[in-house]
């Protein structure tokens, strides 16, 4: 489900709001900025069981590429606020 904003639990345990058109950073390669242009509410069912867990896909677009050699030259990379460092940058 596509969201304008949201409150999300980062992997230091804190809270952080974001909305469409924040400039976010996150570390991929070395660290690395973006504006978010996407946020996505993941639910996630366990295949062995009835519980589920949530997370957010946030897309981060930056025209003039991103750097190193995992996403080197790409303009946009989504992460996975329950695997990925970020922050928001006010």
């Amino acid at each position: 489900m596509k969201i304008n904003e949201a409150k999300i639990e980062n992997l230091d345990d804190e809270t952080v709001e974001v909305k469409i058109g924040d400039l976010v950073g996150f570390k991929a390669d070395l660290e690395q900025a973006g504006e978010l242009t996407s946020i996505k509410l993941i639910q996630d069912g366990f295949r062995f069981g009835s519980a589920s867990r949530e997370y957010y896909e946030l897309t981060i677009e930056n025209p003039n590429g991103f750097e190193g050699e995992y996403i080197g030259g790409q303009t946009s990379y989504t992460l996975k606020t329950s695997s990925d460092f970020f922050w928001v940058y006010r």
